[in-house]
This record gives C-alpha cells, sequence and structure tokens, in this order.
C-alpha cells in the first residue's frame, strides 16, 4: 500500500529541513540522545524515519518530512490537508510531541467536553473531500 505521506516533494532537498527542530524532537521528545553529526548520518536517520526519500540518486524530504519539520513548507506544498487515517508518520509524531493522543480521540472525548462546560457550545464541523474544517465558537 503507497503511504501519499512518504511521496517525495520535488525542488526540496536535505536542506530543506529545520535540523533545530528536528534535533529537539529526536533529543526531547524521543529521549534518544543518538544526535547525527553528520550530513550523511543525519541522511540515513532521516531515510530510516521516512522524513527523506531516494529516487534515482537524488534525496528529497517527503511530504511528512516537509510537513512536520520543513522550511518554508507552503513554498513546496500549496494547498497542504493532513488526515490522520492516511498519514500514520506524521501522526506518530503529533503522538510523541503530546498533541493527541489516538485517532479519534481528541475532539470527541477532549475538546467538545470542555467548550460545553465552559462556554456551553459545540463545535460547527464542515467535512469536504479535501479537508475537515472545524470552528470553535467563544
Amino acid at each position: 500500500m503507497l503511504k501519499s505521506e512518504l511521496l517525495p516533494v520535488h525542488r526540496t532537498n536535505f536542506e530543506s529541513i529545520d535540523l533545530v527542530r528536528l534535533e529537539n524532537y529526536i533529543k526531547d521528545i524521543l529521549r534518544n540522545p543518538d544526535i547525527p553529526q553528520t550530513t550523511e548520518t543525519w541522511i540515513s536517520r532521516l531515510l530510516g524515519l521516512g522524513f527523506l526519500t531516494k529516487q534515482a540518486d537524488n534525496i528529497y524530504c517527503t511530504i511528512a518530512g516537509l510537513i512536520l519539520f520543513g522550511k518554508s513548507l507552503r513554498s513546496y506544498l500549496k494547498q497542504t490537508g493532513l488526515r490522520n487515517y492516511r498519514n500514520p508518520v506524521i501522526m506518530e509524531v503529533l503522538r510523541d510531541y503530546g498533541y493527541v493522543d489516538f485517532r479519534g480521540m481528541g475532539i470527541r472525548t477532549k475538546v467538545v467536553p470542555l467548550m460545553k462546560k465552559f462556554n456551553d457550545s459545540k463545535p460547527l464541523f464542515e467535512a469536504t473531500k479535501d479537508y475537515l474544517k472545524t470552528t470553535f465558537y467563544r
């Protein structure tokens, strides 16, 4: 099965990745002290994590790598939509950061009850085939 988040983003390369944010993720979030020291070891690690991909003799950022750790994201991906059930690499990183628990758990079990408690309102969900827009009222 082809995972769209692992597809290459042309016109990108290793230099398109923000290594400061990536180092923070590896060292502070994953608590892995083994930080690559050279460009070659960084590329090897990022290929293994699915943040870079190789086609022919070229190294490109993957969609996941660019969305999570890319510089100038909008210049490469004009219209970026995140679909958690189709982007497991992105979801794993968001879970590592503590932004999500499990797929489908946050809105229904956390956000909606808290909104009802604090301002007696519910969010408005507008779904299309391309995105889900959520409006939160005060």
